[in-house]
């Protein structure tokens, strides 16, 4: 999936995707205790009626910049 930046508000960065969809990064705001890696963003998609719905934590990985995010398969359901 390609995100184009669209726009941001306070705290959150807008996106469109490559799929014709809207999208939002927003920092994560609370703490994660006992976890080595916790999120430091979650991604949403924003529905037509302005709603964010949850996808998933962004993790930060060895380089700089680059993410890893987990989906839902949707074969295992996971």
């Amino acid at each position: 999936m390609i995100l184009k930046r669209t726009g941001t508000a306070r705290g959150v960065v807008f996106y469109q995707g490559d799929d014709g969809k809207k999208y939002q990064l927003r920092q994560v705001n609370r703490a994660y205790e006992g976890r080595a890696k916790p999120p430091a963003y979650y991604l949403e998609r924003v529905d037509e009626a302005g709603k964010a719905h949850y996808l998933s934590g962004l993790f930060p990985t060895k380089y700089t910049g680059l993410y890893s995010l987990d989906l839902r398969d949707e074969v295992t359901g996971r």
